[in-house]
């Protein structure tokens, strides 16, 4: 499964076919890490590992190459899906962190591309809006 995120035009591929991480030592540390994927009844679940430190949980917690991601995607509705997320590493955390986040159809948005280096001319206000304006420094 190749997820496409808008925000710096980002790929993520979630295996379908192993049902074990790479080796250790064939792991190389990634901005996405290496993510395998399942179902448990109607719950998709994505396990990553791998991340390197260029990365950050939330608004700039550092972790180790040791973080570990478990997600639980469910469809609340035709329109919405919940994703549960656990995020644990025994170096930077003393207990698991977990976060919550909603995913809401929005069909009038349009899909843009940005990349923060362009100085991103077409930022989205709010409602997914195309501003027009010049955003410095967006990350």
């Amino acid at each position: 499964m190749t997820i496409i995120y808008e925000t710096e035009s980002q790929v993520r591929r979630v295996y379908l076919d192993r049902n074990e991480h790479l080796p250790f030592d064939e792991l190389d540390p990634s901005y996405q890490g290496d993510s395998i994927g399942w179902w448990e009844g109607d719950t998709f679940v994505i396990d990553t590992i791998g991340l390197n430190t260029i990365t950050t949980v939330g608004r700039g917690l550092p972790h180790s190459e040791e973080m570990h991601i478990v997600e639980r995607w469910q469809f609340v509705d035709d329109d919405t899906i919940n994703v549960e997320m656990v995020i644990s590493d025994p170096l930077a955390f003393i207990e698991p962190l977990v976060q919550e986040i909603v995913y809401s159809k929005r069909p009038t948005w349009r899909i843009r591309e940005y990349h923060c280096e362009e100085n991103n001319r077409d930022a989205p206000d709010e409602d997914g809006q195309r501003t027009g304006g010049l955003v410095d420094n967006i990350n």
